[in-house]
């Protein structure tokens, strides 16, 4: 079973039915519905839906993704981490 990270776009438009950044982003979010992948949903990205919503431009609310990774395997939170934030900043000065 293969691991993708989400971002706040493709997450949000996939939950209203939209057409997502891609045809592959798109087969990748129905296999997962379909039990085949794994999305990680950043903790980052749930704050962003939380302040979209406060704001009145998405329908989606924080618990909207909180059910649906509470009720299924393929959708899983990930916390913001120090370590997490480390390797990205690592990762950005080494490309500059």
């Amino acid at each position: 079973m293969n691991k993708f990270v989400i971002d706040t776009q493709a997450l949000i438009k996939f939950l209203n039915g939209k057409k997502v950044i891609s045809d592959s982003v798109e087969s990748i979010l129905k296999d997962a519905d379909a039990g085949k992948n794994i999305i990680i949903i950043p903790s980052v990205v749930l704050f962003e839906i939380c302040y979209l919503q406060e704001k009145g431009r998405i329908p989606i609310a924080l618990k909207d993704i909180e059910e649906i990774i509470e009720n299924s395997f393929n959708y899983v939170e990930e916390k913001l981490s120090l370590n997490i934030i480390k390797a990205a900043l690592y990762r950005n000065c080494m490309t500059d």
